[in-house]
């Protein structure tokens, strides 16, 4: 059963469609959602792939939701509309209270993290402007001490403190 439904804006309330081809990042009631939405798109899933990290054409947003069991009502708890993942996968730490992705920030793809809570960006940690670090559509993990790891479109990328 469809226990609620509603549009995804990401903080457009003009907007008459979206997309998003990454899972959903859940965590408790929260429900977390970004835009792949190129400005202009090839036809084509990997030509897609290749110009999601020019800036002009790099979707931008993410919208997190949060679901209400005593009301049954699910409403939009944030909206970030600067953030660029393109087509990362995003993952949650409840210890740090961080959802992290591989995004790309001017044309350079890098690590970064959003507030759970709040939407806002906490960190952006740059990785290269050129294709290798494309995420392509890979999923960001959390690793043993404070490390994030992501495949990439030619390998692989990863970040940790020492």
């Amino acid at each position: 059963r469809i226990a609620a439904q509603m549009p995804v804006k990401f903080g457009n309330p003009s907007a008459t469609k979206s997309l998003s081809e990454q899972s959903a990042c859940v965590r408790d009631y929260g429900i977390l959602i970004v835009n792949n939405e190129l400005k202009g798109s090839t036809g084509d899933r990997l030509g897609d792939l290749l110009i999601s990290g020019i800036p002009l054409n790099a979707p931008k947003g993410a919208e997190k939701f949060v679901w209400d069991p005593g009301s049954r009502t699910l409403r939009t708890a944030w909206v970030n509309r600067d953030i660029s993942w393109p087509n990362g996968i995003p993952c949650m730490s409840a210890k740090s209270n961080l959802a992290y992705c591989v995004g790309q920030s001017n044309g350079v793809w890098n690590f970064s993290a959003l507030d759970w809570s709040t939407g806002r960006l906490v960190f952006t940690y740059p990785l290269g402007s050129d294709l290798f670090y494309n995420s392509a559509y890979a999923p960001t993990q959390i690793g043993d001490g404070k490390s994030l790891y992501s495949a990439t479109l030619f390998g692989f990328a990863g970040m940790w403190e020492q």
